[in-house]
């Protein structure tokens, strides 16, 4: 297929966001991506490019007057140009010429009139500009393609240019990360990308390898015999990357080595090491046979290198090279159906998979200049032979319509990817669940709602504080706050993690406590689909708390009151129980049920012989007055309780209140364990008879849902249980439990004396909750209507 099927309709669009994109217009020739956009058409797809007014080898301003771009067409392509600053030879200009280009490219209507993108490709030199384009595709709620180019900041420190552990290379290399991490698709030049993917943890099946290539092909000219020196050439950048030092001293070897033969050295070509790449020449025995001529117009080249008898590349022996390597130059002197020598140690070589020369490994110069022995001792016939080789080869492979080809049929399935199925989708849908109260192991937010919805396929990161115990893996990636005094985390915390929701760059924001509140409007007009949880009734809670007066908590009630018509501008509201959602609006609440999920060991209602367990009672959770402490340890320093029953007591409470509870009579028929994991909390209950659940008589207690409760209930645990009027709908109506005043040591013992004399009773009760948690009262059912909730949300 050639350019002039560009008439071709093509159905879709595709944006190439490249601040150094060649064009003719600026560049006075055109580079990878025009060439390519003008074959896509070809292959169903058109194409414009988005680039920078700066023309790239010199740094110069080529947009006049002050104006913030300009469309122009060039063969046919419609060209963005976007205004940079200029830059010369200035490294710092040239970096503030890349945030110019940044600031402008993302400026509101800097891209009309252009046609509307399915997808959007950011390339790399440099990272910027491929965020650009991650942001246009964002915006434009299209796929993302990032084209990694080089691997930053690995290529500038290789040149110098940075230190490995500087601040720059640390923001270029997370920047490369993300990029890579949030893309659709990955496209380099380099065909071993799809390692760098794999280090990075991020799926390698993202990669499409698109070589770099050659627009010009040639008539085939093989090299004749003639009686001039041997004339060994070399044509491109005069770099540090070129490693041209090393080719010279392999020249000066071999002609010290065979002063007889008549052979030339010829660089073409400009570049910032040429001056001292003279300098060196001329301290070489050889300095005589080694010319350096100026760089000449890419139409020219051709004819240049045909005037070699042995075309010479070199690359340092480096890990930048470790992903693989796509030197134009490469394709240009295939083309120019001349026998290669080729230095390099990367894990790819063109010019041994063409079969049209010699290769030795970087920086090995004793090796190189016994390569050009070879080449030039070889018959005329042979080395023709390579050169044939080389030009098939790289015709067949490497011209910009074989590789566009190859662009286009990746583009084609990625633009039915929104057609495949929901998991993975999912996978490119990121979710931030912040809380500035809760620890980092909570179940409710950590073990129940953020692993559903990784196991859904969403990418979770979980913003909490920091807890003191280690929680098991669960996929979702943790990030902590520290954890303050109440005020502190007030104004601080929650300041903090919030911020750190906005840097993941979550597209949904879960947010779990009160004081994460005023931020909804914030993240709403930053984009974000914000998800509120409600845990508790707010304005009732508030009354409850023990640290505030009457007065003063009349006042925070009202003001909490008011919280909850900011909660109503969330996108959705989570609520924990039927109480809490009726405070909320009904257009947008859903409720989620605090019930436990099941072990794999709990999720049939068999029968557990609870009366085989130790005599014991346990309570796992927060340990306070308002929860029932000072009853449960009343309990078993009460004449009426059961002998040998003993307490499992495990949870975080203060020092002072640990002090109060060891001082009542029963604290001797306590086993304390203080703060434990989830695993190890199921455990102890798995080990216990009977479950207590001895919460104080406050409003925002008798409308509550404990999920201890039903923990208990899954390990066939019945519970001793606060008689309030929604707790008697679960608990004695399903016969599972005994209900008492929870201020009754008293009733508390009697209760426990109840089960030690009537085991059968105690089997029964057991029998009754193991059922209840299986068939009705578990995360399963909760966990998917969770992740329902979010499959919904309208995602970009």
């Amino acid at each position: 297929m050639t350019l002039e099927d560009r008439s071709v309709v093509s159905d879709r669009h595709i944006w190439l966001v490249n601040h150094h994109a060649l064009v003719p217009s600026k560049d006075g020739g055109s580079g990878r991506h025009l060439n390519m956009a003008r074959y896509l058409p070809a292959h169903g797809w058109s194409a414009s490019l988005i680039v920078a007014s700066t023309v790239h080898a010199r740094g110069a301003q080529a947009m006049p007057g002050w104006k913030l771009r300009q469309i122009t067409s060039e063969d046919g392509v419609p060209v963005l140009w976007v205004r940079a600053s200029a830059y010369g030879r200035s490294m710092a200009r040239r970096f503030i010429g890349m945030f110019v280009f940044t600031a402008i490219a993302l400026l509101p209507g800097m891209t009309r009139g252009l046609r509307r993108p399915d997808v959007v490709m950011g390339s790399t030199v440099h990272l910027l500009a491929a965020w650009v384009g991650y942001r246009l595709a964002k915006r434009n709620r299209v796929p993302f393609v990032y084209e990694i180019r080089d691997v930053w900041p690995d290529a500038l420190v290789h040149l110098g240019k940075l230190t490995p552990q500087g601040l720059p290379a640390r923001f270029m290399r997370r920047l490369s990360v993300k990029l890579a991490r949030v893309a659709d698709m990955v496209v380099s030049p380099l065909p071993h990308v799809d390692r760098y993917l794999e280090e990075n943890g991020i799926d390698p099946a993202k990669f499409c390898w698109v070589s770099n290539g050659f627009d010009d092909s040639t008539a085939l000219d093989l090299p004749e015999d003639n009686e001039s020196p041997f004339t060994f050439m070399y044509l491109g950048a005069h770099g540090n990357a070129n490693a041209l030092d090393g080719v010279m001293e392999a020249f000066d070897r071999f002609c010290s080595a065979h002063p007889d033969i008549d052979a030339r050295l010829r660089f073409v070509g400009n570049g910032p090491l040429k001056p001292q790449l003279q300098d060196f020449a001329k301290s070489l025995s050889s300095s005589s046979r080694i010319a350096f001529e100026d760089r000449i117009p890419q139409s020219e080249v051709i004819a240049r290198a045909r005037e070699a008898d042995c075309l010479v590349a070199s690359l340092h022996d480096s890990p930048v090279y470790n992903y693989g390597i796509s030197p134009n130059k490469l394709f240009t002197y295939l083309n120019a159906a001349r026998p290669v020598i080729f230095a390099s140690s990367a894990p790819n070589n063109p010019i041994s998979e063409a079969g049209s020369g010699l290769t030795v490994p970087g920086d090995d110069r004793p090796a190189l200049a016994e390569a050009m022995f070879e080449i030039y001792s070889m018959p005329l016939a042979e080395r023709a032979a390579l050169a044939r080789k080389g030009h098939e080869y790289v015709n067949a492979t490497y011209t910009h319509e074989v590789l566009t080809a190859r662009l286009a049929s990746a583009l084609g399935s990625l633009a039915k990817a929104p057609l495949a199925s929901a998991s993975s989708r999912r996978r490119r849908r990121s979710v931030a669940h912040v809380s500035s109260v809760h620890p980092s192991t909570d179940n409710r937010i950590h073990y129940r709602e953020c692993a559903s919805l990784v196991e859904a396929g969403y990418e979770v990161t979980l913003i909490a504080v920091k807890s003191p115990i280690e929680g098991p893996p669960s996929g979702v990636t943790v990030l902590t706050i520290p954890r303050r005094r109440r005020i502190a985390r007030m104004l601080l915390s929650s300041l903090q993690a919030v911020t750190m929701a906005i840097r993941t760059r979550a597209a949904v924001v879960h947010l779990h406590d009160p004081e994460l509140i005023p931020y909804i409007p914030v993240l709403r007009m930053l984009g974000r689909t914000v998800v509120y949880d409600a845990h508790e009734d707010l304005p009732i809670q508030v009354m409850t708390k023990s640290y505030l007066s009457p007065a003063r908590a009349k006042v925070v009630s009202w003001f909490a009151t008011g919280l909850v018509q900011i909660v109503r501008s969330a996108n959705v509201c989570v609520a924990a129980t039927e109480t809490i959602a009726a405070h909320l609006p009904t257009d947008r609440v859903v409720v989620v049920h605090n019930y436990p999920p099941l072990r794999e060991s709990e999720s049939s209602a068999d029968e557990v012989d609870i009366n085989e367990r130790a005599q014991t009672a346990v309570y796992v959770g927060g340990i306070a007055s308002r929860r029932g402490s000072d009853t449960m340890i009343g309990a078993f320093g009460d004449p009426g309780a059961p002998e040998g029953w003993r307490l499992n007591l495990a949870g975080s409470l203060s020092e002072a209140h640990l002090s109060s509870l060891r001082a009542l009579p029963g604290w001797g028929q306590v086993d304390f364990v203080g703060q434990v994991g989830p695993e190890q909390a199921r455990d102890i209950i798995l080990s216990s008879r009977v479950g207590l659940v001895l919460f104080a008589d406050t409003e925002a207690h008798r409308d509550a849902l404990p999920t201890k409760m039903f923990e208990y209930f899954a390990a066939g645990v019945p519970v001793i249980a606060s008689d309030f009027p929604l707790w008697r709908t679960i608990v004695a109506e399903h016969e599972c439990g005994l209900l008492v005043d929870p201020s009754s040591p008293a009733e508390v013992a009697a209760a426990l004396a109840e089960y030690a004399r009537k085991p059968e009773l105690l089997s029964a009760h057991s029998r009754n909750a193991r059922r209840l948690a299986v068939e009705q009262l578990n995360w399963q059912a909760e966990g998917k209507r969770l992740v329902d909730t979010y499959d919904r949300f309208r995602w970009r």
